[in-house]
């Protein structure tokens, strides 16, 4: 059963800053920004946007469960195959 795609979540003013990073880092193997349908979501890939940066904002100051809170937003798809 292969990935069909993934995302991770960061604090919505790290968005930018990460991806940028990543696309820089991984530029040698074809990795690109494809897509970012709202300033706090990228899609990026080599040929298909299948890796995911989401923006969720913290309170400042949040309790240690707001954190995980966001942790538990990232996500993982899989390709249903029959």
């Amino acid at each position: 059963m292969p990935v069909n795609h993934f995302s991770i979540c960061v604090p919505t003013a790290s968005v930018s800053e990460l991806a940028a990073w990543l696309i820089t880092s991984l530029q040698h193997m074809g990795f690109k920004e494809f897509m970012r349908p709202v300033p706090w979501a990228v899609g990026m890939g080599e040929t298909t946007p299948y890796f995911w940066i989401y923006g969720v904002d913290a309170e400042a100051g949040a309790a240690a469960s707001s954190y995980a809170d966001i942790l538990k937003a990232n996500h993982v798809a899989f390709t249903a195959q029959s």
